[in-house]
C-alpha cells in the first residue's frame, strides 16, 4: 500500500492524509478504481478467511 501511495497515488491525487477521514470520502471513485487496491484486499479477505477457518478448528481442538 505504501509503495502503490507513493509510485501512483502521490502523482495523481491533490493532497494525501491517509489518516483523514475526508481524504477517503473525497476520493472515494479513484480509489474503488484502484484494481491494484481491490486485487490486494481481495487477497487479505482470502488470506483471513482461511486463518478464521484454522481458528476453528484450533479452538475445536482445545476443547477435545
Amino acid at each position: 500500500m505504501k509503495a502503490r501511495v507513493a509510485n501512483k497515488w502521490i502523482y495523481e491525487l491533490d493532497q494525501i492524509d491517509l489518516y483523514e477521514v475526508d481524504f477517503w470520502i473525497k476520493n472515494r471513485n479513484y480509489i474503488q478504481d484502484d484494481r491494484f487496491l481491490k486485487y490486494n484486499l481481495f487477497k487479505r479477505l482470502g488470506l483471513w478467511d482461511q486463518i478464521s477457518e484454522q481458528l476453528v478448528e484450533y479452538d475445536q481442538t482445545l476443547g477435545e
